[in-house]
C-alpha cells in the first residue's frame, strides 16, 4: 500500500519496472482499504481515531520504549508508526486536516539542542518524522489540500500559506541544527560504549544513518514543496556558508566534517551557488574550485583531544560519507561544459597551486577513501 500512487516522487528504479497492471492493482486494493476504514464504527471512528493518534504519537504516549537516553540510532519501530499514522490519515479522506496539528504541537518553536534529549526535542524530532511521511504519502504537498495552490493565470504554483511555511521553516531549522549539533550527539552518543570492535562498528553505523536521515528529511521536505521561498532560501545559504567556510582552509577538523555534511545536505535539495556569473567560464571556475576544495579536505582527529575510539571512527564514517555524496552532486555539474574548457580550467588550477605551493587544507591530515 506504500507509497501511494499519486505520490510525487517515487524512485526512479522502482517505478521503471512498474506495469500498468500492478499499478492498477495496487490503486483497487488501496481504494478497497480506503472504503473498509471509512465504515469502521458506523463510518466515525477513523475521524476521531486518525487525529488522537497523530497528537499522541507526537506527545510521545505511543511509543515502546522510555526516552531516558540520547541515542543517534534511527528507532525503527517510531518510524513505522509515523508511517502507519499518516497512511491512516490519508485512507481517512482529509489528511491535511488530521496532520497539521499533530505537527504543529511539536514544531510551534525550534528547542535547542542539548548533550541531554528534552521532552521538546523529542516532540520536535517525532513532528519531523510525522512530516516526512506525510510529505511521502501526498497527504501534506498535494494540490488541493490547501498547501499548494495551481495559479490557472501564469500556469504555476504558488508559495505555500503562510502558516505552513513558518512550519517548514521550523522543521528546516531544528534539522539543520541537529547537523551543526553533531560533536554533541556523536560524543555523547558514543560516551558509554567500550572500544570493542562491534561497538565502534555500531557506533559508525548509527552515526551515518542518523546523518543520513536527517538530509533525507530535508530533501523530502524540499521535494514535496518546491514553491517554497523559505526552503530554496536556506539550502542555497546553507551552502553557500559551507563552501566559504571550507574554501577559508582555517576550519577545524571537527568543524570540516560539519561543513561538508551541510554541503551534501544542501546539494541534495539542489540548492545553487548564490553567485552571479558573467559567462559560463566563471560558473565553470567555481564549480571546480568547489570540487577541488572538497578534494583537498581531508580528516584527523585533533591530537590535543581525548577521546574514546568508537568517537573517532563515528567523526570518520560521516566525514567519508558526506565528502563522497558532496562530490557525487558536484561532478555532474561538468556535464553542460565542454571537456576542453574542464581540461584548460584544471591545468590553470594546478599551475597555480604548484607556484603558490598550497597544500591540502592545512587544518586536517590525510585520510584514505574507504
Amino acid at each position: 500500500m506504500y507509497p501511494p500512487e499519486d505520490a510525487s516522487f517515487l524512485s526512479e528504479g522502482s517505478s521503471r519496472f512498474e506495469t500498468t497492471e500492478s499499478k492498477n492493482s495496487e490503486s483497487l486494493a488501496r481504494s478497497a482499504l480506503c472504503a473498509w476504514v471509512r465504515k469502521l464504527g458506523d463510518g466515525k471512528w477513523s475521524t476521531n481515531a486518525a487525529p488522537a493518534l497523530a497528537t499522541a504519537f507526537v506527545s510521545g504516549q505511543l511509543l515502546p520504549f522510555v526516552e531516558t537516553e540520547l541515542s543517534l540510532g534511527v528507532d525503527k519501530a517510531e518510524r513505522e508508526m509515523a508511517m502507519s499514522i499518516c497512511t491512516l490519515c490519508s485512507l481517512e479522506g482529509n489528511p491535511s486536516e488530521l496532520l497539521w496539528p499533530a505537527i504543529h504541537k511539536g514544531l510551534q518553536s525550534i528547542p535547542s539542542v542539548s548533550c541531554t534529549k528534552t521532552p521538546a526535542i523529542y516532540r520536535a524530532t517525532r513532528s519531523v518524522t510525522l512530516l516526512e511521511f506525510g510529505c511521502l504519502e501526498g497527504a501534506l504537498s498535494g494540490i488541493g489540500n490547501g498547501e499548494l495552490v495551481y495559479d490557472e493565470n501564469n500556469r504555476t504554483l504558488m508559495p505555500p500559506p503562510q502558516s505552513i511555511e513558518a512550519m517548514l521553516s521550523n522543521a528546516v531549522q531544528f534539522l539543520m541544527l541537529q547537523l551543526m549539533s553533531m560533536p554533541i550527539m556523536l560524543e555523547g552518543d558514543t560516551s558509554d560504549t567500550n572500544d570493542g570492535g562491534a561497538s565502534r562498528s555500531s557506533s559508525t553505523g548509527n552515526a551515518s544513518t542518523y546523518i543520513a536521515t536527517l538530509i533525507s528529511q530535508i530533501k523530502i521536505m524540499h521535494e514535496a514543496f518546491p514553491t517554497s521561498r523559505y526552503l530554496s532560501c536556506a539550502v542555497d545559504d546553507m551552502l553557500q556558508k559551507s563552501s566559504e567556510s571550507l574554501a577559508a582552509g582555517c576550519c577545524k577538523p571537527i568543524d570540516s566534517v560539519i561543513y561538508l555534511t551541510l554541503s551534501f545536505a544542501a546539494l541534495s535539495c539542489g540548492a545553487s551557488p548564490k553567485l552571479s556569473f558573467d559567462n559560463s567560464k566563471e560558473k565553470l571556475n567555481h564549480i571546480v574550485r568547489a570540487i577541488q576544495v572538497v578534494v583537498d579536505t581531508t580528516f584527523s582527529f585533533p591530537e590535543d583531544m581525548v577521546a574514546k575510539k568508537a568517537v573517532v571512527q563515528a567523526y570518520r564514517s560521516v566525514f567519508q560519507y558526506a565528502k563522497w555524496g558532496t562530490l557525487s552532486l558536484y561532478l555532474p555539474m561538468l556535464a553542460e561544459f565542454d571537456s576542453a574548457d574542464i581540461d584548460a580550467v584544471l591545468l590553470l588550477g594546478q599551475s597555480k597551486k604548484e607556484n603558490t605551493g598550497d597544500d591540502d587544507q592545512t587544518c586536517t591530515s590525510d585520510s584514505p577513501r574507504p
